[in-house]
């Protein structure tokens, strides 16, 4: 059972940890989804955010891609957020 009470990269690194590299990027990407961003982001929709506070939970995704590719480069990154159909918190 998962832990409900941690911040999104501790469920994302749980996540990581269950899984490891045994998964596919796409079932990883999906069990995050499911699991981590919909916890996480759940009522922000109520609360006006700051573009900085965007721009801070739009990093927390851009390293999550970083460390599921294994890619220090954001053009991959945003090569592989398109392809796997994953929005920035400040785009969605």
């Amino acid at each position: 059972m998962m832990p409900r009470d941690l911040s999104i990269d501790q469920l994302t690194l749980y996540i990581f940890g269950r899984v490891g590299r045994i998964a596919s990027e796409d079932i990883t990407l999906q069990l995050i989804n499911t699991n981590s961003t919909s916890i996480s982001l759940y009522g922000l929709e109520a609360c006006p955010l700051l573009k900085s506070n965007l721009s801070s939970l739009d990093f927390v995704v851009n390293r999550l891609f970083m460390k599921l590719f294994e890619t220090s480069t954001i053009d991959v990154v945003k090569c592989c957020q398109g392809r796997f159909g994953f929005d920035l918190p400040s785009v969605s």
